[in-house]
């Protein structure tokens, strides 16, 4: 599966460490108001399904 996002945009480094659970960037400033689960959630699932995530 392939996602296409139109944001910023991460380096490697800071992809692994937004990967990371409660991790939020402080240098991604998007106005959300979330908790920094989303990326670990969604590597524990690919993991789950044999499946790998990363950034191009």
């Amino acid at each position: 599966m392939e996602v296409h996002d139109t944001g910023p945009g991460l380096t490697k480094t800071a992809f692994a460490d937004a990967c990371k659970r409660s991790v939020r960037l402080a240098t991604v400033k998007t106005g959300s108001d979330g908790h920094g689960f989303g990326l670990d959630i969604v590597t524990d699932l690919a993991a789950q399904c044999a499946y790998r995530v990363v950034i191009l």
